[in-house]
């Protein structure tokens, strides 16, 4: 029932993760394995050949460098899929995006149920204060290392990840998510799978152009839409507003800091140091 697309660096992924899915995954289903070791795709493109391979009505959009930690998680999906208004559920997200470039780490308001294995050092990223007496909630934007979304969404042409707007492997899955909420379908994390997923905070600079360059494609693709947020109905709406102003503000002396005029200034300045130490 759930079609698992995987977008390698090498010809395979490794033998564990393939007996991993197999032993705890609890539902029939397929691995599809898009072969990117020579870099001919980015991850809409691998993405979007994985969904055209696909034939089980679920797909799991999943990172290489991940291990379930539930048994039987399939079923947990495939019974959170029955409500008809959800159309992708994931494992971490966040319930608000203001008016301004950012990411979804960025936000106050986080909720999140998975493992993180830095180099050996294994994190509970457990943060449930929105879920309460529930094993999902509303969301408006996940993280990609694991993201499952009903299958009828691309065959209907609701949604497909956007290869003519990106290039590289950032902002695949905030994207995703705008999609399927603009066409009135919910984003969603759940409690009830368990992942861990092996990952370092590590970027070279081209990695962090490529990341900032999506961030503006993002932004501007979607700023329509913003400021957004789900699962919040105990948040007043003044908290948020103020939140949106504070983003702003702060992207707004960033972008400053950042300009020609700026940086001129500062080398014009430069030389004054010097007479205001002595």
């Amino acid at each position: 029932m759930i079609s698992i697309i995987i977008c390698s660096r090498h010809s395979d992924i490794p033998q564990s993760l393939k007996d991993n899915i197999q032993k705890t995954i609890g539902v029939e289903s397929e691995l599809i394995v898009i072969d990117n070791s020579l870099n001919r795709h980015s991850i809409f493109s691998a993405y979007n050949e994985g969904v055209y391979r696909s034939k089980y009505p679920y797909l799991c959009f999943a990172h290489e460098d991940i291990l379930f930690r539930t048994e039987n998680w399939g079923m947990n999906i495939v019974k959170h899929f029955e409500d008809t208004t959800i159309g992708l559920i994931g494992m971490a997200g966040t319930h608000f995006l203001p008016k301004v470039p950012t990411y979804w780490t960025h936000s106050p308001f986080i909720s999140e149920h998975n493992l993180t294995n830095d180099k050996g050092q294994i994190i509970e990223c457990i943060k449930l204060d929105f879920f309460k007496e529930r094993n999902i909630l509303d969301v408006v934007a996940c993280d990609g290392f694991c993201l499952f979304i009903r299958k009828e969404l691309f065959e209907t042409d609701i949604i497909k990840f956007d290869d003519k707007n990106y290039t590289g492997f950032h902002y695949y899955d905030m994207d995703i998510c705008m999609q399927v909420l603009t066409n009135h379908f919910r984003v969603c994390i759940c409690n009830d799978v368990l992942v861990e997923h092996f990952w370092s905070d590590s970027y070279s600079k081209p990695s962090l152009d490529s990341f900032y360059k999506s961030q503006n494609i993002f932004f501007d693709k979607w700023k329509e839409h913003f400021p957004i947020s789900r699962g919040l109905d105990e948040v007043p709406g003044y908290v948020l507003d103020r939140l949106n102003g504070l983003f702003g503000a702060a992207n707004d002396a960033k972008n400053v800091r950042k300009s020609n005029a700026y940086k001129i200034g500062k080398f014009i300045l430069a030389p004054l140091k010097f007479f205001i130490k002595n």
